[in-house]
């Protein structure tokens, strides 16, 4: 990354220890190359305060990258993407979609449901089924659809790709939570108690995968021939959630030039967003149904 910011004149600083538990998500940062220092805004974001018990779609902050749905106004690009992250659980077989709220222009669900939810995918996730290097053959094959070089001529194909590559992020997103800590948690057991294993170490194991669990590990020489496929499926959640900031906002991009309404077999006014509560969940229902009709 330092070789690439350097050759396009890009300010770069590297190795920041804890960045991402340090900023909150969205805020502008002052980078300084030259000197190596990073300035984040004196004070947080004002924002009102989330209901007892909900939580936005989805933000987690333990060794992950947010993926947040936070929109005042629902595009007919969110509308797609709520509707994606309401209709996993159904999609994976772990119940019925999501209930979902609106608050201060926020899309809410209820947070044990969430927790819980991880929970079911991390186990489905390890029993195979589906796999996790699965998911991630899926959304390689799908960023290598050569429609995402410009906007594409079928737009329904387009469509239900993002819908697929939303779906892989958010499972592996949430269910990399829950692997991220069981790992933790049995290595830990392996180690001093002053010696805890941080996100730099779990890290390290996701980005060598198997290698790192077969031979040594950064702090205590090896890791126990059972939880190598858990850090292998670590690894490839890992990747799947990192590939979304470059290929799926790309795709995203793309994605809100095509006439989504048509493709999904609406009206073309019928993902307008009339700003009422009822009405936007109507738009969700609307587009939940489209895409399950059309086979996603």
């Amino acid at each position: 990354m330092a070789i690439l910011a350097r050759e396009r004149g890009v300010p770069c600083v590297t190795g920041l220890h804890g960045i991402v538990d340090a900023v909150e998500s969205g805020a502008e940062l002052r980078v300084d190359g030259t000197h190596g220092v990073v300035d984040a805004p004196a004070a947080p974001r004002s924002a009102p305060p989330l209901r007892r018990g909900m939580v936005a779609l989805l933000r987690f902050g333990r060794f992950s990258s947010t993926f947040e749905c936070e929109q005042a106004v629902l595009s007919p690009e969110a509308l797609v993407r709520v509707a994606t992250l309401v209709d996993a659980p159904t999609a994976v077989g772990l119940g019925g979609p999501l209930e979902i709220e609106f608050d201060n222009g926020c899309i809410l669900t209820a947070e044990t449901r969430l927790r819980d939810l991880a929970t079911g995918l991390a186990r489905l996730l390890e029993a195979g089924a589906p796999s996790a290097a699965a998911l991630r053959d899926t959304y390689a094959n799908d960023c290598r659809w050569s429609g995402w070089d410009g906007i594409p001529s079928d737009v329904a194909s387009a469509l239900f790709r993002f819908v697929r590559m939303n779906r892989i992020t958010w499972i592996a997103a949430l269910a990399k939570e829950e692997v991220a800590l069981e790992l933790r948690a049995s290595l830990t057991e392996r180690r001093d108690a002053d010696e805890p294993v941080d996100e730099r170490f779990l890290r390290a194991l996701a980005a060598a995968g198997s290698s790192a669990a077969a031979g040594s590990s950064p702090a205590d020489g090896s890791v126990p021939p059972h939880l190598r496929h858990r850090v292998d499926t670590l690894a490839d959640l890992v990747w799947v959630t990192e590939r979304k900031n470059s290929v799926l906002s790309r795709c995203a991009a793309i994605v809100g030039h095509l006439p989504i309404a048509g493709a999904l077999g609406l009206e073309p006014d019928g993902l307008a967003d009339d700003g009422t509560n009822a009405g936007r969940h109507r738009r969700v229902q609307d587009v939940r149904a489209a895409l399950a009709a059309g086979g996603s």
